[in-house]
């Protein structure tokens, strides 16, 4: 039931008939406050889907908040876990990065993982990664301390993980292409074709106490 500006009641049950039976139409302004809620949401929307991270200052403690997009353009301090994922073969589970990634598209990574979102736990997270992006859940998982990994783009605290797993892998289409299982000598002769960050951390993997 909508009051048009006279106070004079409309009632419309939401019947195409009913509302073509010469009944009055509704007022112009509700038209554009209609108009001006949808651009409302749709801009929440927008916001919602932002990925927020902790604002680090330079001993990795967090002070703010910030999106990963201004992470990515400012080459900013954060957080992100590497899940090495090996089998009993000495080998490792490489990924190929999907074309549409905000970094480093269409190249090799030595590690699962990603990312630590805002407030997030670093277990919990590593975790989330695990899960969302290979389809590895409750098996586990090897914590090897945390490093730092800076270049001119990247300016990174990273936590180490490691697991055994065979498999089989459920993959996360928009975030990898294809998974397989490469030796260890294999991916440092062909580390040109992998993340930075990720040989990185498989080399702080092989060098473990």
């Amino acid at each position: 039931m909508i009051k048009s500006p006279d106070e004079e009641v409309i009632e419309y049950d939401g019947s195409p008939d009913n509302h073509n039976s010469g009944q009055r139409e509704l007022p112009c302004e509700l038209d554009v406050n209609f108009q001006m809620n949808e651009e409302v949401l749709t801009i929440q929307a927008v916001i919602d889907r932002e990925e927020w991270i902790d604002l680090l200052n330079p001993n990795g403690v967090p002070i703010g908040e910030m999106t990963r997009k201004v992470m990515r353009e400012n080459g900013m301090l954060h957080k992100a876990t590497y899940l090495i994922v090996h089998n009993t073969q000495n080998q490792v589970l490489v990924q190929k990065r999907t074309l549409n990634k905000d970094f480093y598209p269409g190249y090799w990574d030595a590690a699962a993982g990603g990312v630590v979102q805002k407030e997030e736990d670093i277990l919990l997270s590593m975790k989330r990664e695990a899960e969302e992006e290979l389809g590895i859940v409750d098996i586990p998982f090897v914590f090897h301390g945390q490093f730092q990994f800076s270049t001119e783009r990247q300016n990174i605290i990273g936590y180490l993980y490691s697991c055994i797993s065979t498999g089989p892998f459920a993959l996360q289409a928009t975030e990898i292409d294809e998974v397989k299982w490469m030796n260890i000598d294999d991916i440092f002769d062909n580390q040109q074709q992998f993340t930075t960050d990720s040989i990185f951390a498989l080399t702080k993997w092989i060098n473990r106490d």
